[in-house]
């Protein structure tokens, strides 16, 4: 009775993997976020106070570089991997080390502060759809997975190279960078979950496969939504953050609920 029960276990955790989950997953978050508004609410803040560093940023000297918009010719898939939104100045953290202390406190402060707003938001939304309670492993873990998706999207965005070259060779660039994104893609809902970053990210690669194809698209809508709202003068920003990152939020936590991964971490 024990082996039979273990099998039947096995085979709906295996359908639950191969079963296209993916087509329904945006529509479950979008009901989700229907059904509880107040989920926008940490992405509203977070937006908010994004917005207003990035104002700020615009008058003091700490060094900022401008990222063009979708009304400035500049299509491009706004996806960094963690619930954000979409950022039209960027801060630059390589001259920032150079400055004079009380602007090198603000602009590294103001840099970590954003990152943490958006961590906190994240945890918030991302615990609620899953129904679990963040642990602090969660929240430091949460924090530091932003923290390392953001410098890549950051080192990659500053390498002239990549932003200049052609179809030849951007292409395979390309598809590269979104399978990763992809096969990353539940990392941050597994880490809320209780996972440690390694667990999460192999976890992250085994539930996903078999859903790429869904999770390219789900990609695409948030990295477009974010790409087209944050081209909105002044409000894009908090726009962006407030309405995809909470999306991106949902979504993530939907997919985790929907493939209820067993850790079996390396």
């Amino acid at each position: 009775m024990t082996d039979r029960n273990t099998a039947e276990s096995t085979n709906q955790r295996e359908a639950a993997r191969t079963r296209d989950t993916d087509p329904g997953v945006l529509t479950a978050s979008l009901a989700e976020l229907r059904h509880n508004p107040r989920l926008f609410l940490p992405f509203l803040l977070a937006g908010l106070a994004v917005s207003a560093i990035n104002a700020i940023h615009r008058i003091d000297p700490i060094p900022t570089r401008h990222v063009e918009t979708i009304l400035e010719g500049n299509i491009n898939v706004a996806f960094v991997g963690y619930p954000a939104g979409y950022r039209s100045s960027s801060l630059v953290l390589e001259p920032v080390l150079g400055l004079r202390l009380p602007y090198l406190l603000w602009g590294l402060g103001s840099y970590v502060f954003s990152l943490t707003i958006l961590s906190v938001a994240g945890v918030l939304v991302i615990s609620r759809v899953v129904d679990v309670e963040p642990t602090i492993d969660s929240w430091v873990g949460f924090g530091a997975l932003v923290l390392a998706f953001d410098l890549v999207d950051r080192t990659l965005g500053s390498i002239n190279a990549l932003q200049e070259m052609g179809l030849l060779f951007g292409i395979p660039i390309l598809a590269i960078w979104f399978l990763v994104f992809i096969r990353l893609f539940a990392t941050p809902g597994l880490v809320v979950q209780g996972r440690s970053l390694g667990a999460a990210i192999y976890d992250s690669r085994r539930i996903t496969r078999g859903h790429s194809g869904g999770i390219f698209v789900l990609i695409l809508v948030i990295g477009l939504g974010n790409a087209v709202l944050g081209a909105i003068p002044i409000a894009g920003t908090a726009l962006s953050t407030t309405l995809i990152g909470a999306l991106h939020a949902a979504v993530i936590g939907v997919f985790v609920r929907q493939t209820s991964p067993i850790s079996t971490g390396p």
